[in-house]
């Protein structure tokens, strides 16, 4: 029976290892057996976690590692058996990897792997493509400069089927999300748009190459930039992500003192009903509104509860609410993450929150409205100067949407946004500030 760890995520992503003996020493030192990346993977430590063979079975421990060891989404304390399909991974945010078994029975996980080989196939196929159509781009300027027309009309033919293709890759993607996650379904279409475009640039006269392959490096550009958010994205256990956090988040109504309303998000930090939002949604965009009423309905509920404000941080777009009239704990989301350093720019993201509402309701006949937020997928591209900045949706009502890593837990809390290069930057307080500012607050 076969042994293998299958790098899932970070800077090995793609690889595979098979032990040649009884212990695999995980880390980034140059003695372990599995190396994860030195530079990239900075959440691993230099001797991170064991696997040891016993028998037929494989145990894993944790080897007191600076962010810890997370089996199956639970961090491990002492060692625990591997079973065929169980994903691990090696500190909060950090590279994650499978234990696979050749021949073995793998039980509840086997779909869970064959979607997972799905998923990689057509990643593999459609940056395969990619890299087809970018050679016989770069070929066709060639074909030029030595005027081979019969070359070309070939040439041509092969690129227009290798754009089918990619489309029909793209519609099976777009296929097996099942509207999951708003954002990934309108990238795919994206891409396709871009892709038929460049069908039928290929169909343009030959004397007209010089503008149509310029245009074609622009589409080429665009449609892998598309493609890479749209792999990068689907790397995210969105359902994990939903079952730990879509519980805590909350639309928040405000009510201010002139009559005027607006809505935005908030998140519960403790069982108590702390929630965190926005200062702007509480005071407005000028700081000079006064809130007359505030109340908050939880993700697809349609009960409202009154709220009061608790706190509002002077240097900080942040505000708390204290939930009332609630009997017993509200789900809280598991916690920040303040090792942003950890996650290299790039790295997929997940927000929760009430962008223009959120979902639209279902059910016309209902006489009240359920409260359903909207999932969307987003990329890192950075931090600085007391802020991280990210790519991805938003519009107003989601102000104070919890920025979620792969985990589940909190690295930011969105308060604004900015357009650049036709793309939409968001823009969040980090986790480190936020808990400091919660800190303040008492139990």
């Amino acid at each position: 029976m076969t042994t293998v760890l299958r790098v899932l995520t970070g800077g090995r992503a793609g690889s595979l290892f098979s032990p040649a003996g009884d212990v695999i020493l995980l880390g980034r030192h140059a003695d372990c057996e599995l190396r994860l990346h030195p530079e990239i993977d900075l959440s691993v430590s230099a001797r991170h976690a064991r696997i040891t063979r016993r028998g037929d079975d494989w145990l894993i421990e944790d080897l007191g590692s600076r962010n810890g060891t997370w089996v199956n989404g639970t961090r491990i304390n002492t060692a625990v058996p591997l079973h065929a399909g169980d994903r691990v991974l090696l500190g909060d945010g950090g590279p994650e990897l499978r234990f696979e078994r050749d021949g073995s029975t793998a039980g509840p996980a086997t779909d869970r792997i064959r979607a997972a080989v799905r998923q990689e196939r057509r990643r593999f196929l459609a940056a395969g493509a990619i890299l087809l159509v970018i050679v016989l781009v770069l070929g066709a300027a060639a074909l030029r400069e030595f005027g081979a027309g019969a070359r070309w009309q070939r040439e041509r033919l092969a690129l227009q089927q290798t754009i089918d293709s990619l489309i029909a890759t793209g519609r099976q993607s777009s296929a097996s999300l099942q509207g999951e996650v708003a954002g990934l379904q309108g990238a795919l279409s994206e891409s396709e748009q871009r892709l038929q475009r460049l069908r039928t640039g290929l169909g343009q006269p030959r004397t007209q190459s010089g503008e149509a392959e310029e245009a074609l490096r622009r589409d080429l550009i665009a449609t892998t930039s598309a493609l890479r958010r749209q792999q990068l994205a689907a790397q995210l256990d969105f359902q994990l992500i939903q079952r730990r956090v879509r519980g805590a988040v909350a639309m928040v109504w405000v009510e201010y003192v002139d009559g005027e309303r607006t809505t935005g998000t908030a998140f519960a930090v403790r069982p108590s009903g702390l929630l965190l939002t926005n200062k702007h949604v509480l005071h407005g965009t000028d700081g000079n509104s006064r809130p007359a009423r505030v109340a908050v309905r939880f993700s697809d509920s349609d009960q409202a509860f009154p709220a009061r404000a608790v706190a509002v941080s002077e240097s900080l777009d942040l505000a708390v609410l204290q939930v009332e009239n609630v009997l017993g704990d509200v789900p809280a989301v598991p916690g920040f993450n303040t090792r942003l350093d950890t996650i290299p720019a790039g790295s997929p993201l997940a927000l929760i929150g009430f962008p223009l509402g959120g979902e639209p309701e279902r059910d016309p006949t209902a006489s009240r409205q359920i409260a359903r937020p909207v999932v969307s997928a987003a990329l890192l591209l950075g931090q600085g100067g007391g802020s991280v900045e990210v790519q991805g949706l938003g519009a107003a009502g989601a102000s104070g949407s919890p920025i979620l890593d792969g985990t589940g837990q909190v690295i930011a809390v969105l308060f604004g946004g900015r357009q650049s290069g036709g793309e939409q930057v968001l823009i969040g307080v980090p986790a480190r500030a936020v808990t400091a500012f919660l800190a303040t607050i008492p139990e």
